[in-house]
């Protein structure tokens, strides 16, 4: 799995689960009543703003300390456009979904030195 913004590539593990995958629908619909009493009913297709999840785990999906810091200097620039492909070459234009785009704690039950310590991070993007 790749996030590329310009000329930053930063490499994910294809492990990370897309925990969100089936809870969005493109499909936006609503109700109201009419005067009358009729069914009033307005659809119409959302063309962004999926969001896109992408969740580790204690057993699997770690991101290196380096990677985890290159992932926070994107996210600190405002309105970062970037492409990401996934483990199935789907590939999505993306920004990272604010206030909570990264979370991420260590695996203590391993002890690499700091700069190498594995974390288990939770990503989150938005389509645009």
């Amino acid at each position: 799995m790749q996030l590329v913004a310009g000329a930053t590539t930063i490499t994910l593990p294809n492990d990370l689960q897309w925990i969100d995958e089936y809870t969005w629908q493109a499909v936006e619909q609503s109700t109201d009543r009419g005067l009358t009493g009729a069914l009033i009913v307005d659809v119409g297709t959302r063309i962004a703003g999926r969001p896109i999840t992408l969740q580790g785990q204690q057993d699997m999906g770690w991101v290196l300390r380096s990677t985890l810091d290159a992932l926070r200097s994107l996210a600190q620039l405002p309105g970062q456009e970037m492409t990401l492909t996934n483990a199935e070459v789907t590939v999505f234009d993306v920004v990272f979904a604010h206030p909570d785009a990264i979370d991420a704690a260590p695996v203590y039950f391993v002890s690499p030195a700091v700069a190498a310590r594995p974390y288990v991070v939770t990503l989150k993007f938005l389509t645009i």
